[in-house]
Formats: C-alpha cells, structure tokens, sequence
C-alpha cells in the first residue's frame, strides 16, 4: 500500500509539472457559485491568479452570471468540466434594450514581467472554448449581415483592466449571426479591421461556419496571428476550428489540422500597443442588443499553442491527487 501511495503521489507531481510546464496561460472551468455576476471572480487555475473585470458601462447593465451546470464536449474524450459554466446575457433587468458589456480577464504574463505587452509583432495565441446557444431568441442580426463586427461573443483584448466603456478594438473575435436557415445560427471569425464585406466577394473578410443547431454544444478553437506590422489588416490572421477531430488534440504545430476557415484583420490601424493583453467575453456591443438572449461558454482555455487549448492535463493531475490522498489516508488508517 505504501509503494503504490508513492506511485500515485509522484504521478501527481509529474501531472502538476507538466501543467506548470505547459504554455496554458488561462483556463477558466467557471468553477464559482451558481448565479453570481462573472465580474469580480477570481480565476485561480490560471498561471497567474487574476480578477474578472468589467469592461463597459455599469450602467448597461452587463449581467453576464455563472451558469447552473456545465456543458459536455461534443467528442467525448475531453474529462467531465469542473465547476458551472458561464451564462452571456445580453441585457439587464432594467435596461432591456442597452447594449451590454463585456468581462475582461487579463492573460498572465509569466515569461518576461518586464516586456510589456509580450504578445505583440510576430506572435500568435489560441483561445478554445465549449459553446452552447440554446435557443434565438434574441439574436436579430441578419444571415446577409456579413460582417457583424459589433456581435462578438468572446476575442482577445489589446488593453488590460476596468474600463467604463465598451471595448471597441479586438482580434480572433468570435461573432455570431442567423443562419441561412432561420432557425440556425452562424459562427464567424475576425478583427477590428477585417475588411467589411459589402459586395460579398473581398477576399479576407469575416469567414462564416455553415448553420449550427441551437442547444447543441460545440467544441470552438480560435487563433488570432500577429504579423510584422500589426494592425494592418493583410499582415494579421484569424482562424477557427470547429468540432476539430480529437485525433489531433496535443498536436505540436506542425501536425496540428488547417483551421474551417480564416479571415484578415487586426485589432487597430492606430494601436501603438498591437497587442493581445486579455481575453474579453459578453454578448456584443451592437444597438440594441442583437446577440441572442443566452449564451452559454465553458472550459475557455488561452495558449500559445495548439495543443495548450486542446491538451487537458488538469484532470488527470487532479485525478492523481484524489487517489494518491485516498490511499494515504488508508494507509495511516492502518
């Protein structure tokens, strides 16, 4: 009994090193109470313990609460998620028709404390996250709108912190309009500088996924690229991943599958910082509120890589250390 005490707890410290050794930057499983505001929580399973921070108005009414339960990966192969999820409201109680806010949760800057931002020119980050919208009501953005750049659900920030209005600048931003079948919706991919497609044929504008199913959850992996200019919407990329097959989840770079689809675009022309400091999520910022009544998110991962937002070391650790404490407790009990 006492050897295999030690086999599991030295499983268990392999299982944290490979979790302190890998790239994740932030994974947030919404592990808080049930029906408590997102802002204000404090995410520690991150490399950095941070707050969720408002990012807009108070007075919009920003709503956006921890879920009741969490939701399921499509594949299968991922372990259960911890926690609740997070429930996107796209209004308040008493200003029904005000455009929302978003939560800002700033990406931990673990390499370089003195490099400010770290993630500018010439580098890349990912973000994965379960989806589920569950029904849409609420969403009226039009399946011939082809741009919906004030509709985003979740992207990467160029700036840290509060802030008292909404965020207007954005890369890898995940945006969301009716399907071709008005019962469906669709899921697009873009920046602040995308292109606005308005004869319908500008090569590098807001790529859309095909329609997805209201109540179905949805696997999404997103990677936004800095070029050598950022800002300047040919030198930046997005791209999306959606239900990628988990045959290739942990794959390094060069193995890793070619995204569903990718638009150009970078956060900001006149950005001096051409940077990605945090990740934002919420239900847009259009008039009005077109984004659908709920979204729900879960298990939202930012990384480097690839295989830092599709690998999921953090339950076979945990998995480790309840065995490893079961077994010692037994043990002394002898």
């Amino acid at each position: 009994m006492r050897y295999l005490a030690t086999f599991l707890i030295g499983g268990a410290l392999l299982g944290f090193e490979s979790i302190a050794s890998a790239d994740v930057l932030v994974y947030e499983p919404f592990d808080y109470t049930s029906g408590e505001p997102i802002t204000g929580q404090v995410n520690a399973y991150s490399q950095a313990t941070e707050t969720w921070q408002l990012a807009g108005d108070p007075a919009k009414d920003a709503i956006h609460r921890v879920g009741s339960g969490s939701l399921i990966a499509p594949m299968g192969s991922f372990p259960p998620s911890l926690g609740n999820d997070g429930d996107l409201k796209k209004s308040g109680t008493t200003n029904t028709t005000a455009t929302t806010a978003y939560d800002r949760l700033n990406i931990p800057n673990v390499f370089n404390p003195d490099l400010s931002p770290k993630y500018g020119a010439n580098s890349t980050l990912y973000y994965s996250v379960l989806l589920n919208v569950p029904s849409i009501a609420g969403l009226t953005i039009a399946h011939s709108n082809p741009n919906a750049n004030n509709d985003g659900l979740i992207a990467f920030s160029n700036v840290q912190g509060s802030q008292g209005t909404a965020p207007n600048t954005w890369n890898g931003e995940l945006v969301i309009r009716l399907g071709a079948d008005a019962s469906k919706y669709n899921l697009g991919i873009r920046a602040s500088t995308t292109p606005n497609n308005t004869t319908g044929s500008i090569p590098g504008a807001t790529y859309w996924t095909g329609d997805l199913v209201p109540g179905q959850t949805y696997f999404i992996v997103a990677q936004a690229t800095l070029g050598t200019n950022p800002g300047t919407a040919a030198n930046d990329l997005n791209s999306i991943w959606l239900n990628p097959n988990s045959a290739t989840f942990g794959l390094d770079e060069t193995n890793r599958p070619a995204p569903d689809g990718s638009s150009i675009g970078g956060d900001s022309g006149t950005d001096a910082n051409n940077s990605m400091q945090s990740i934002i999520i919420g239900a847009g910022v259009a008039t009005a509120g077109a984004a659908p009544n709920d979204t729900f998110i879960d298990e939202l991962r930012v990384g480097t890589t690839w295989a830092d937002v599709t690998a999921v070391p953090e339950a076979s650790a945990g998995l480790f250390v309840a065995l490893a404490g079961v077994v010692m407790w037994r043990w002394r009990k002898k």
